[in-house]
């Protein structure tokens, strides 16, 4: 643990409702507010950031599915249901265009750079419309899509806070 995370104060827990399996149960440290709502089989993890995220686990209790998964990401990543757990990774997908323009293509890394300084990369899509457009002779590396997405930071905080939410809230049941 770091000396950072150390010396946070506990969040402070509100439970709205407790109705057996649903529960509203509101959360607060410091400046940061969440909300997770429970029903049967899944929850809801609300942050007022904007994010939003489902999961559905068919799961009789959620709060011993969390403790037993400890917050596994890639485990919580495939139970999502609304809110998206990836986001394009522009600079790895750069890289591997800069590497490929130069050995497939036999390009200088200034004619790259050249092909890149108005290029927009921030989506798969347009990373798509980019390869097609400006390197031709180059296929897009569809077998290794998922080399170029990771983890959304929104959905790991996200995530971290529900963990840590519904573990004070079994430790105050």
């Amino acid at each position: 643990m770091s000396t950072a995370t150390a010396t946070l104060p506990a969040p402070t827990m509100e439970i709205v409702l407790d109705q057996g399996a649903h529960k509203h149960l509101r959360f607060r440290r410091m400046a940061t507010d969440w909300e997770v709502h429970l029903f049967p089989g899944g929850f809801l993890v609300r942050r007022f950031a904007g994010c939003d995220f489902v999961f559905v686990t068919g799961a009789e209790d959620i709060i011993a599915s969390m403790a037993f998964t400890e917050g596994d990401p890639v485990y919580w990543a495939d139970k999502l249901t609304a809110g998206t757990a990836r986001s394009w990774d522009y600079g790895a997908f750069t890289e591997w265009l800069l590497d490929e323009a130069h050995h497939e293509l036999d390009l200088d890394y200034e004619e790259i750079d050249e092909l890149l300084r108005g290029a927009d990369l921030s989506t798969e899509r347009r990373a798509r419309e980019v390869v097609a457009d400006d390197f031709q002779g180059l296929a897009f590396p569809d077998s290794t899509i998922d080399l170029y997405y990771s983890l959304d930071s929104r959905f790991l905080l996200s995530l971290h806070a529900a963990r840590q939410g519904l573990a004070l809230y079994a430790a105050q049941s």
